[in-house]
């Protein structure tokens, strides 16, 4: 973290609330009032960089999981439709299961959300007729 912006004493009440709004809620900056002044604090170019990454990361991770709830649970943990469904069908399945357990391990993986099932089956389907 580093000061982003200073407001020096003695100061106004309408200047320290001025100072507050731009800085705190505009901003997003830790407002730290000390003997001297009040500060905003806020995060240096390289942890803002890496905020940015972890929370893109997040994102993706939340897309894969979704889609495993979707995609994949939905059909394991119904006993009779699994049962019912075809030999390729549930081959299918277990091969997009595999993709999105090892989606995380692409390199720059966070950069796009995984396929969905449909996007994953098409792109296999068009790749098998090369």
């Amino acid at each position: 973290m580093e000061i982003k912006a200073t407001l020096n004493k003695p100061y106004t009440d309408r200047e320290r609330a001025d100072f507050i709004v731009e800085n705190n809620h505009q901003k997003g900056y830790e407002i730290k009032e000390t003997e001297t002044a009040l500060e905003a604090w806020g995060l240096t170019e390289e942890e803002q960089k890496q905020a940015d990454l972890e929370n893109k990361q997040k994102s993706v991770r939340a897309v894969r999981e979704q889609y495993f709830s979707e995609y994949v649970d939905w059909y394991q943990s119904k006993p009779l439709l699994w049962e019912e469904m075809t030999e390729e069908e549930k081959q299918n399945i277990a091969e997009y299961r595999h993709y999105l357990m090892d989606y995380t391990k692409q390199e720059n993986w966070w950069e796009q959300n995984p396929l969905t099932f449909e996007e994953y089956i098409n792109a296999n389907l068009a790749q098998s007729l090369i």
